[in-house]
């Protein structure tokens, strides 16, 4: 039965996107400047999914020059959500993200396809603009042909809203041609058609593989570079970067307007501060530590991250924001409006 189900919901979205044709998918600002927030917790024993915080994230992303969320991804820790923590963290963003003009990308992937299904649905349901999804990645082995059977009843199950794919082979172990996968996917009319598939968020390294993508299909779908250094792929008709953190906005917007005005030693300058800022989370643990900025940029407590990450001492945390400030004048070069 349950197979039927899924079945039928590709069946129902095929038929819907030969009715309503690819101009009915709202499709993200060029160039995509691509935010993947943080899931903001509480400082309780479950360390609790807290969604206060989410409407000044929005004002500060907007303010650096953010266009586009992608919410529940990897830095938001969605492996650690349950399905209503993620419908909860979706709906926030949505209500707040569209009060700033932000275009809202649902990320509903899971290993569990009905409930990647689920929350597909329930993203239509509360006005997102757009869906996406990582592959299954604890069963691993896809080839393409696979994983396009993974994805296509994720997409069906929310016909009307474009479809992302999110390529993070380092993390799902899943390592196929996106190429391949768009040569496939985007024809019409055949078993492996992904109707609303509209573009990548490209978080590996190949760079022939993202030219090749770039090159035949980049007028018409969205392929955003994730990896460092960005200035790599400046070139390569990207539509935009996943940066993911919103405070670094500004320095890839300076880059980029560097870049296209052929001033290389502008663009360079401005990819080595961001390494500079990087270089310091990381030696206070990267990611995790990356939550706490906001503390002093927006007076906002995203709390500790969801175990097993683990929360730092304030006094580490302010170690953090003077060597921040040190090696990059961090605060002040991303200040904004909360």
């Amino acid at each position: 039965l349950k197979s039927l189900w899924i079945v039928a919901i590709v069946v129902a979205a095929a038929a819907a996107a030969a009715a309503g044709g690819a101009e009915a998918f709202k499709l993200p600002p060029r160039p995509v400047i691509l935010n993947a927030p943080f899931t903001p917790f509480n400082s309780d024993a479950e360390r609790s999914v807290n969604t206060k915080p989410i409407a000044t994230l929005a004002k500060y992303a907007k303010s650096q020059g953010v266009n586009t969320i992608w919410t529940c991804g990897g830095m938001g820790q969605f492996e650690t959500l349950t399905v209503a923590e993620r419908k909860s963290i979706s709906e926030a963003w949505v209500q707040a993200g569209h009060a700033n003009g932000l275009y809202i990308i649902v990320h509903v992937g899971t290993t569990v396809l009905a409930d990647a299904i689920e929350l597909a649905q329930h993203a239509a349901s509360i006005g997102a603009d757009a869906i996406a999804s990582v592959p299954s990645y604890y069963e691993a082995g896809y080839n393409v042909t696979s994983l396009i059977e993974w994805l296509q009843p994720i997409a069906a199950a929310a016909p009307d809203l474009s479809f992302f794919y999110y390529h993070i082979p380092g993390t799902t172990h899943e390592q196929v041609s996106i190429f391949e996968l768009f040569q496939l996917a985007t024809a019409p009319n055949t078993p492996w058609s992904i109707p609303s598939l509209k573009g990548v968020k490209y978080v590996n390294n190949d760079l022939y593989d993202f030219l090749q993508c770039t090159h035949e299909f980049g007028d018409d779908y969205t392929f955003m570079w994730a990896p460092e250094p960005k200035l790599a792929a400046l070139g390569f008709n990207s539509a935009g970067a996943i940066l993911a953190e919103d405070f670094f906005a500004g320095t890839y917007l300076r880059m980029s307007a560097a870049f296209n005005k052929g001033d290389m030693a502008g663009a360079r300058k401005e990819q080595l501060w961001k390494k500079s800022a990087s270089d310091v989370f990381g030696s206070f643990g990267g990611g995790h530590a990356e939550r706490y900025v906001y503390r002093k940029l927006c007076n906002l407590d995203l709390g500790p991250p969801r175990r097993p990450g683990e929360p730092l001492p304030d006094a580490t945390i302010n170690d953090m924001f003077a060597a921040l400030d040190k090696a990059a004048n961090f605060f002040n070069i991303t200040a904004g409006n909360c």
